[in-house]
């Protein structure tokens, strides 16, 4: 049986679920289902429930959602 990468153990350890993001946005898991639901936010399906981001995706599409100063 082939052995994974270091480098897959690493991205698949660091895939955070919808508490994790909730958490970090400081917002409730409701809100991240909505942002799920209207698309704000780009996420991975396994399965039927299982839900995981990708940190990455996740910063990029908050910097979509930031209101820029006015000056």
């Amino acid at each position: 049986m082939p052995r994974l990468t270091n480098r897959a153990t690493t991205e698949v350890d660091t895939l955070p679920g919808k508490a994790d993001i909730a958490r970090y946005c400081g917002v409730t898991r409701r809100t991240v289902d909505r942002w799920i639901a209207q698309r704000k936010i780009p996420y991975l399906k396994f399965g039927y429930r299982t839900v995981r981001f990708r940190w990455s995706d996740v910063n990029r599409a908050l910097d979509r959602l930031q209101v820029k100063e006015v000056s």
